[in-house]
């Protein structure tokens, strides 16, 4: 398989799940695409991970994998545009473009496409709420739970994500049934947009991946409750179930998983 191929591959599957929403899409996210190698380059083996970190490209590497597919963008101060890239040449950014090429690597990074078919639903079933009662475009799930504090509904949430400490925003005694997801960027006050679509099937808490304190003081004006978890543990599930996928969709080729892990400690 060349690397053009793998990229048709996931053209084939943004497409087939927009369908299911009456959505007609023939392409990737601008954002997405071939960020380092060559399209006519060979497929030896597929690393996916988060972000494009330097110990992502080490691993890759060392796995004998040619490609590497990263779901946020592998620049820092990136313009997200594929067609009319941007890329500040920082250091950082340097450093990881050099190893990358240094170890004749080839680059991906899928991320609208993966958080449509994959992370959003995968998120849900990670925290062990059923199935939604509601779905719609783009990116939005809303399920119905037994009524539960806000703490206890915390607490759970904690356990089945193993962070020793969240934030929540809201009233810890609050009665709340009805769940959405902002899983990663999406709860960022940056991506608050997303929030409104939300908030027209009135959730009454959202479970989050990263917020910041604008977010969370929208979330307050709103009369809604916010828990955040962190960006990767909300997408890094959709990401395993991936390469679970691929190695069913592609048998023989050889597909890795790279957790990038928490970026601070708690003291």
């Amino acid at each position: 398989m060349k690397v053009k191929e793998f990229e048709e591959y996931l053209v084939k599957r943004r497409k087939e799940f927009a369908k299911k929403f009456g959505q007609e899409i023939n392409e990737l996210g601008q954002e997405e695409g071939l960020k380092i190698g060559s399209p006519d380059a060979e497929v030896t083996g597929i690393l996916v991970t988060w972000m494009m970190t330097k110990e992502a490209i080490a691993e890759a590497a060392k796995q004998k994998c040619s490609l590497i597919l990263c779901h946020e963008t592998p620049w820092f101060g990136d313009n997200w545009n594929t067609k009319n890239p941007s890329i500040p040449l920082w250091r950082v950014n340097n450093e990881r473009k050099d190893l990358a090429l240094e170890n004749s690597l080839n680059v991906i990074q899928c991320h609208s496409t993966l958080d449509e078919i994959l992370i959003t639903d995968t998120f849900g079933e990670f925290l062990g709420l059923p199935k939604p009662s509601i779905q719609a475009w783009r990116l939005i799930n809303i399920y119905d739970i037994p009524a539960l504090p806000l703490k206890k509904l915390a607490d759970q949430v904690k356990k089945k994500t193993g962070l020793k400490t969240i934030r929540v925003t809201g009233n810890m005694n609050r009665k709340v049934s009805k769940v959405g997801l902002i899983y990663g960027g999406i709860g960022l006050s940056i991506n608050l947009g997303f929030w409104e679509g939300q908030l027209k099937w009135n959730p009454e808490v959202l479970i989050a991946g990263e917020m910041d304190e604008y977010a969370m003081r929208y979330a307050i004006d709103n009369y809604i409750c916010a828990i955040e978890t962190t960006h990767p543990v909300s997408e890094e599930p959709g990401l395993e179930k991936f390469c679970e996928e691929l190695k069913q969709d592609l048998p023989g080729m050889k597909v890795a998983f790279h957790r990038v892990g928490m970026s601070w400690n708690y003291v």
